[in-house]
């Protein structure tokens, strides 16, 4: 399937949040205006939350999504699983407290060096929730160069 919202640009690279660049760029919000875009992210990521995707699972569930593009993402999965949602800012802020007794997803639109899920798993431990209780959820993990011996 190829998605609308998928940038790939060899003569501009596009600033990370972990300070790299890259020439690949999600515009999540192209995709998510595409209604055959949303159906296939949502079902990608429905499958990385997998035995868990059932009702007596998913009311004990907070789907934390990292700004901007993850809070969409945190979103699609907490109104198809009847699920808690809330917003985790660039800063570390909450836009609302989770449940510390919930399994939270940390929902992230691009996993590159895991910087952004780092402090955002900081963020939720920093207000109570067990470090065993949090999940991450990716819609595209960058693959990683070897490393030379």
């Amino acid at each position: 399937m190829i998605l609308d919202g998928v940038i790939i640009d060899e003569d501009n690279k596009f600033p990370l949040h972990s300070g790299g660049n890259s020439h690949v760029i999600f515009d999540i919000m192209r995709m998510l205006s595409n209604q055959e875009d949303r159906e296939y992210i949502l079902k990608f990521l429905l499958r990385q939350v997998p035995y868990y995707n059932t009702p007596e699972y998913s009311s004990k569930y907070t789907f934390a999504g990292v700004a901007t593009g993850g809070a969409f993402l945190a979103l699609m999965l907490a109104e198809n699983m009847g699920a808690d949602f809330l917003i985790i800012g660039k800063d570390k802020s909450l836009s609302n407290q989770p449940n510390t007794n919930h399994l939270v997803f940390i929902v992230d639109d691009v996993e590159t060096t895991g910087s952004s899920l780092q402090e955002a798993r900081e963020a939720l431990i920093a207000v109570g929730v067990k470090e065993g209780n949090i999940r991450t959820v990716s819609f595209f993990k960058r693959p990683q160069p070897i490393q030379e011996k």
